[in-house]
């Protein structure tokens, strides 16, 4: 029987009920904090007066929330911009719930149009929550989990650290099927070790799901998937990708690759240009209106490459490496965190507009608002908010390094998880 421990927010028959369910199901579990359900704000309690809560499995009431633009993949969207359709709080949140893995969680959480979670953690777990912070399952992968997942019409793609990437379905869990990256033996490339720096065919990178449902990811190579899993083409790489796939209004994939170089293929896999430095390119690329390629790399440079052709457009240089990756602005402003502990704010041409000074390395990936408001997470334990102008507007400690990027929902919801196991739900 699972056992849950409750911080608030649900009654201990609710909790129960939640707990039957799960066993029935044969889901597993351990002991971990949930707390309060969702709660709409009264702007929208005015505009939605008219509707009602709906009574879920669990017994407590189902909030209908407006999911007008939900965090389906890594970054939003192919482009892999940073943006979001909704307001990023403007004023100190409170974390509303929390929900505890046994290990850091690396990627970002992803948010359906029913307000389902979905996410991964290193502890080797797939994970579903509902929207008040109950366990809808969780799978084991085999290894640990540090891609973030992309929600597709079949099913939650997701890769690990055993050289696969899967397709789950969202109701249970189930697994729909697996691709093996490779072939690659353990330690292939980089040597043996834990974390994505170390094994070749580890799928770090997060899938990008092309409008046509074509699902690219990085690993040992760039692969392109059937939406059912089978292979449709393998583009050769120096090295490893940790790097998440973007992709380009006319089809074209952009990726960043730990033999230090930055590649466009086309939607046929055939090498349309690549781009040399001599440092990694964790940095996932971001790809602005103009089809402007923007990514950070190992040396310290943040590179504006033209989607075309390569060619440099601009540079800017930071004091350290930039493992962020990049989101662009309302306005067309970039944000991108470095290791030199410093967010910065790049106009179109590769001027500076403004730095922003935490107290850490900045891992996380910016989130950006309409508003040009920012939110992103540090090494120093703590997660952070500006406005346009780079004036703070909140910090908020949490219990470990915040590398996950933040998903936002509706009424201003932040989700993000830390390297103290815990995914965090803030309001």
């Amino acid at each position: 029987m699972c056992k849950e421990v409750w911080i608030g927010g649900l009654n201990p028959q609710a909790a129960r009920q939640g707990q039957e369910r799960q066993h029935a199901l044969g889901e597993g579990c351990s002991d971990r904090p949930v707390g309060f359900p969702f709660a709409p704000s009264q702007a929208y309690a005015r505009k939605n007066r008219t509707a009602k809560a709906n009574a879920t499995s669990q017994g407590a009431a189902r909030i209908q929330l407006p999911m007008r633009h939900p965090q389906s993949m890594f970054r939003g969207a192919p482009a892999r911009r940073g943006s979001t359709g909704f307001a990023i709080p403007k004023h100190l949140p409170k974390v509303i719930w929390r929900y505890e893995t046994k290990r850091p969680i690396y990627g970002s959480p992803a948010l359906d149009r029913k307000g389902s979670l979905y996410f991964g953690s290193l502890d080797g777990y797939f994970y579903s929550l509902n929207r008040q912070g109950i366990l809808r399952w969780r799978r084991a992968l085999g290894d640990r989990i540090y891609s973030s997942p992309a929600i597709t019409e079949r099913g939650i793609a997701v890769g690990a650290d055993n050289d696969r990437v899967f397709l789950l379905s969202a109701d249970r869990g189930a697994e729909i099927w697996s691709f093996p990256l490779g072939p690659c033996t353990n330690g292939a490339g980089a040597g043996l070790g834990p974390g994505p720096e170390k094994v070749r065919c580890d799928a770090d990178s997060s899938v990008a799901v092309a409008p046509d449902g074509t699902l690219y990811l990085g690993g040992d190579a760039l692969y392109a998937l059937t939406p059912q899993g089978r292979l449709k083409w393998r583009f050769a790489i120096n090295g490893h990708a940790r790097s998440s796939p973007a992709v380009g209004h006319d089809g074209a994939i952009f990726i960043g690759s730990q033999g230090g170089a930055v590649y466009a293929v086309t939607p046929d896999g055939q090498l349309r240009w690549e781009f040399k430095a001599k440092f990694d390119f964790d940095s996932s690329p971001a790809i602005t209106p103009d089809y402007t390629v923007i990514t950070g790399c190992d040396n310290g440079y943040l590179y504006a490459l033209s989607g075309q052709d390569g060619k440099v457009k601009w540079t800017l240089a930071t004091r350290g490496p930039i493992a962020s990756s990049p989101a662009v602005g309302p306005d067309g402003t970039i944000y991108v965190g470095s290791d030199d502990k410093q967010l910065y704010a790049i106009q179109k041409n590769g001027r500076l507009k403004w730095r922003f000074a935490a107290k850490g390395p900045i891992r996380s990936s910016p989130t950006v608002d309409p508003a040009g408001t920012v939110v992103f997470g540090s090494q120093d334990d703590r997660l952070y908010a500006v406005n346009s102008g780079g004036r703070l507007l909140w910090s908020l400690p949490l219990g470990g390094d915040v590398d996950s990027s933040v998903t936002v929902g509706p009424d201003s919801t932040l989700f993000v998880g830390a390297d103290d196991g815990y995914l965090y739900v803030l309001r």
